[in-house]
């Protein structure tokens, strides 16, 4: 039914007041009512700040626990990984150093004037880095070649390791294995230590051979602050472990070995990458590394390379991958004038990359440099 909308006048009567309003009670009967004021852009809206406050704090726990997952998985990795039972093929053998087993190899014909070879050092270094010289050098040679304390099939105990270490670990081993003198072969970090001892007691040596050394401008400082910090969190048993899997992981060990091989075929990328995976995953692997990586193992050869009487032969690479091997082989030179050097065009170890031309120079240097019956 329709309704009537037509407006019917009102009533006449006393005027009426409105009834104030609780917002209008702190102004006077004749105060105009104000409109609200519009709210300050830079007043904080304290609910807005809550819930930023509360996405930040959602955002920092999912990347904590993200990074907590992460390095829980970090810590898992190459578990799977079998015992290393050798680096080199020949029969390993062991001998007793500071009551921690050092595992060596030996080969060619009794008798014959001895060669000793020396790895380097990085996070998954062995003597397998001396496979090809050992084999070819074993065939008109005694050749004699050990894995490292803490590197290789050797004890990886949880020890404090620095230079000194493995200066006495090669005194040890002319002194008992080999045991008269020897044509000393030695890579990087190893070559600075075994110049150090070859100018304190040069009995030993017949001769030396170092490739790509350091000690003078590469690793000469020694360990500071910054690398005493790094060493302790890689030996920390937490997250050391988790970061010092990370390092050694496939991915990581890859780009180390392009690095390291300059523009060699692929497949001894391939190779390097699975064996330096394996021995960089035994049980204990990361505290010697963990003093390399803090430079705990760097020797400076300047003194040495002075007073050094050993005939020394420095091979260096064209292309030395994170070493400036112009800029060492001309210092090296200006410190020991008496020293002999040659070139190769090859990465940081030319004795993979170039084995031929790296044994007939130290064949070579040793005929040179046979000792005197």
């Amino acid at each position: 039914m329709a309704t009537d909308r037509t407006k019917r006048p009102r009533e006449a009567g006393p005027p009426t007041r409105p009834a104030p309003s609780q917002t209008d009670n702190h102004r006077g009967p004749s105060s105009p009512r104000r409109p609200p004021e519009p709210a300050d852009p830079r007043t904080p809206n304290r609910g807005s700040d809550d819930r930023r406050g509360a996405r930040r704090a959602l955002v920092a726990a999912g990347l904590a626990g993200g990074a907590v997952a992460g390095l829980a998985v970090a810590r898992r990795l190459g578990r799977d990984v079998p015992p290393l039972y050798r680096s080199l093929r020949s029969t390993p053998l062991e001998f007793p150093f500071r009551n921690h087993r050092v595992v060596w190899y030996t080969a060619g014909k009794e008798g014959t004037v001895p060669v000793v070879l020396i790895h380097g050092i990085h996070a998954a270094a062995s003597a397998w880095e001396m496979r090809e010289l050992f084999d070819r050098l074993a065939e008109d040679h005694r050749v004699y070649a050990y894995d490292l304390l803490g590197f290789g099939a050797s004890a990886r105990p949880e020890i404090e390791y620095d230079d000194e270490l493995y200066i006495d670990l090669l005194r040890e081993f002319l002194r008992r294995e080999v045991r008269r003198p020897a044509h000393v072969v030695a890579s990087s970090v190893s070559a600075a230590h075994a110049i150090a001892l070859a100018a304190d007691e040069p009995e030993p040596f017949a001769s030396l051979t170092v490739i790509n050394p350091t000690g003078l401008l590469t690793q000469a400082e020694g360990q500071r602050a910054r690398g005493r910090l790094v060493e302790t969190v890689v030996r920390a048993p937490w997250i050391g472990e988790a970061l010092y899997n990370l390092l050694v992981s496939r991915p990581s060990l890859r780009r180390w070995a392009n690095r390291l091989y300059g523009g060699s075929a692929s497949v001894l990328e391939d190779r390097a990458t699975e064996h330096h995976y394996a021995t960089a995953h035994q049980p204990g692997a990361r505290f010697a590394p963990a003093a390399f990586l803090g430079n705990a193992l760097a020797r400076n050869t300047y003194m040495s390379l002075r007073r050094l009487q050993v005939p020394v032969l420095a091979i260096w690479s064209e292309d030395g991958g994170p070493l400036d091997t112009e800029a060492e082989q001309a210092a090296f030179a200006g410190v020991a004038p008496g020293s002999e050097h040659a070139w190769i065009e090859a990465g940081a170890l030319p004795h993979e990359e170039a084995p031929a031309e790296v044994t007939e120079l130290v064949r070579g240097w040793a005929e040179k440099n046979r000792p005197q019956d």
